[in-house]
């Protein structure tokens, strides 16, 4: 099965590498409802539209355009970084993980999590109510994925959040001043809610979970959920993997440093993941963005004994 998911991934990969040209002819009515649909109507209306997404691996899930076009028109997340990030969990996934999804968004990692673990569990959490809704759809045919409309951090809390137009629903965040250098960030004003937050470890043991993979996407917020797991990131044995988004330098990755460093004062070691979803010992992860030109990459922490 695993094989079999890899050289579909490949699909996702070579469409992702064309040309715009080259991207519309292998699809044209896809292609040009989705890229229409985003300079036009919803450049007018801000309304975003839901549609079906086929994914690489032949299932379905819902998604809104315009944000998760890449889904949309190529069967999977098409950035390079999330690409090899979807390659490590088919490869190191097994049938018994547990794996938490924090930041899930409409559920793409949290529905591949589902293919490849069959007597496990998954959980997500995802803060956006609009954003939510969706991965509820997603996620309603199956017991095994719990869904939490929740934020995390570290601890037991309400949080402001602040959420961006569907375009940019993939930045919704708990710090919008890092984003104030980008050029869209001047003309698409976040609304600011209020959410329910909780620590992995109060979730944890109220669940009486044990994790093995975490992955953290929390647009600037990861040091406060890495705080909030302590406990059992410090435990002697039975340490989860840590998958976590980091950005470059340039965006303020102050949080991420942080993070980083609890990490490693913890007893974990950092890894990229190379081209076939294969962890790599990277510790110099600002100087491996910056000599790279990455924006953000997703980094595997292991505990030094795994």
């Amino acid at each position: 099965m695993k094989d079999k998911l890899l050289a579909q991934v490949k699909a996702v990969e070579k469409i992702a590498s064309m040309s715009k040209i080259a991207r519309m002819l292998h699809n044209p009515a896809k292609y040009i409802f989705a890229i229409l649909y985003r300079l036009t109507a919803y450049r007018l209306l801000k309304k975003e539209v839901l549609v079906k997404a086929k994914l690489f691996y032949g299932k379905t899930m819902l998604v809104a355009l315009p944000a998760a076009t890449d889904i949309y028109l190529t069967g999977g997340k098409s950035h390079i970084s999330e690409i090899r990030l979807t390659k490590y969990l088919i490869k190191h996934l097994d049938e018994n993980a547990v794996f938490i999804d924090i930041g899930a968004h409409y559920g793409f990692f949290t529905l591949l999590a589902n293919e490849m673990i069959t007597s496990g569990k998954v959980y997500a959490f995802e803060p956006s109510g609009k954003t939510f809704a969706i991965l509820q759809s997603n996620t309603a045919a199956t017991q095994k994925i719990q869904i939490l409309n929740k934020a995390v951090t570290s601890k037991n809390m309400l949080l402001e959040f602040y959420e961006f137009d569907n375009l940019h629903s993939e930045y919704n965040t708990f710090n919008a001043s890092q984003f104030e250098h980008e050029a869209w960030f001047k003309n698409n004003t976040p609304v600011l809610n209020t959410v329910e937050a909780v620590s992995v470890d109060e979730f944890c043991k109220t669940e009486k979970v044990k994790p093995d993979f975490i992955k953290i996407d929390a647009e600037g917020f990861e040091n406060e959920v890495i705080k909030g797991s302590q406990k059992i990131l410090t435990e002697e044995t039975g340490k989860p993997i840590i998958i976590m988004e980091y950005v470059e330098p340039i965006r303020n990755n102050q949080p991420h440093r942080e993070a980083y460093n609890l990490l490693h004062n913890w007893g974990y070691q950092s890894f990229v993941i190379d081209n076939n979803g294969n962890p790599i010992p990277q510790n110099n992860i600002d100087h491996y963005l910056t000599s790279n030109k990455l924006e953000s990459d997703n980094i595997v922490f292991m505990a030094s004994s795994l």
